[in-house]
């Protein structure tokens, strides 16, 4: 009987567990599809004569190199970027415990973790059972202010991106990606809602002291029928880095690890690794980017030469 509700409990366990991951994959996958959706497509060559839209995004999302092309390692740089981007707001907006307006004068917009997020955070490992305790207290008593706050981090997450990275959309395309973006951004609170009110406390990270394969996978951004080439069509047979899968072996040699994706903790256990992008990975992209640059110096000196009393007096 005791070996029985052993196996019982354990099964429980694994079921609560998959239940969870399966939460976390759907929010996942539903950012990723948006994001190939809306930045898997050819932007129009003029948009490239736009240099300060393109300087601006490189400097939001670095390190992810951001060339000014159509090629498929710029493709999916676009795609690592909203990913990384879109990321990050959710893991110190969206996935936290317990939801508080900011003080008079607080930016939310640039804010980390507030302060009962760290408190929480600490708890649940030196006392699990306290802190269970104090978020369940949290959470019951206003569930309703708890979804409209949830609800105007989400606006602001929609606006941010809609400003950063849906300048390189046309204006129809433009609208669709801000009602897409709400819609996911509303279906990731009711997701994470399923997983704060757990009794051992889920929580992300997009940072970690090691980069192994225990917190970290190389990012996948193809899907299904909307794959990017892996090849560059260029005869050389070169891969476009972005496109192909590195073995988990790279990630011990790698010399920089760039997150895409937070991963998640539950408890001091990783339930699920994060995303990120090797320097093998991004290598074709920092490569284009820095040759765009170059050529882009080399006529902005030309232009300046050109325009110059000296030049002019010399001609």
């Amino acid at each position: 009987l005791h070996s029985l509700r052993r196996r019982q409990r354990q099964m429980c366990i694994r079921d609560r567990r998959a239940t969870r991951l399966r939460e976390i994959d759907k929010i996942y996958e539903h950012a990723k599809r948006l994001a190939v959706n809306f930045f898997n497509e050819d932007l129009p060559e003029a948009m490239f004569s736009n240099t300060f839209i393109f300087d601006e995004i490189r400097r939001l999302v670095q390190p992810i190199p951001f060339p000014v092309s159509n090629s498929p390692a710029a493709k999916k740089a676009r795609i690592a970027a909203f990913l990384s981007s879109l990321g990050s707001r959710l893991a110190y907006m969206i996935f936290v415990p317990y939801y508080t307006q900011p003080d008079d004068g607080d930016d939310n917009k640039k804010r980390r973790n507030d302060a009962i997020t760290i408190l929480l955070s600490d708890l649940s490992l030196s006392d699990p059972k306290r802190e269970l305790h104090l978020r369940s207290v949290l959470l019951a008593t206003s569930p309703g202010e708890q979804k409209n706050i949830a609800h105007e981090r989400a606006e602001i997450i929609v606006m941010e991106l809609y400003h950063n990275m849906g300048v390189l959309l046309s204006g129809e395309q433009q609208r669709k990606f801000a009602e897409a973006l709400r819609r996911f951004c509303y279906e990731a609170i009711e997701s994470w809602d399923l997983l704060r009110s757990i009794r051992v406390k889920v929580e992300p990270f997009i940072k970690t002291e090691e980069d192994t394969e225990i917190y970290w996978l190389p990012a996948e951004l193809d899907m299904g029928s909307q794959v990017v080439a892996v090849k560059q069509d260029n005869g050389s047979g070169k891969s476009n880095g972005l496109g192909s899968k590195p073995s988990l072996r790279s990630l011990k040699s790698a010399k920089k690890v760039t997150a895409v994706w937070p991963g998640f903790c539950y408890g001091s256990e990783v339930l699920k690794q994060g995303f990120m992008l090797l320097d093998s990975q991004v290598r074709s992209a920092d490569e284009e980017s820095a040759s765009s640059h170059s050529r882009r110096t080399w006529r902005a000196t030309q232009r300046a030469m050109t325009g110059s009393p000296v030049q002019n007096r010399r001609s």
